[in-house]
């Protein structure tokens, strides 16, 4: 039986590789677990790439996302 490549997230700031087919499940246990920050450094998957085909890229340089408009007003009040 062949091992599978498992995630190895580690609670320390370095870098991470947001195009592992990993990284989902490793922000989801660095969430779950409060951590601030996470590194892939020692991670055997940190050079992996999931299909492009899964990575959105806006048109422009600006980077947005869609929220709900209640947020946005939550927001611009926080702001002022």
């Amino acid at each position: 039986m062949m091992n599978r490549p498992t995630r190895n997230p580690m609670r320390r700031q370095g870098s991470r590789n947001i195009y592992c087919s990993y990284y989902n499940a490793c922000l989801d246990h660095a969430v779950k677990h409060s951590w601030q920050y996470w590194d892939c450094s020692d991670c055997i998957n940190k050079s992996t790439k999931r299909p492009m085909a899964h990575i959105h890229e806006a048109k422009d340089s600006f980077t947005y996302c869609e929220l709900p408009l209640r947020f946005c007003r939550e927001l611009m009040e926080g702001l002022y």
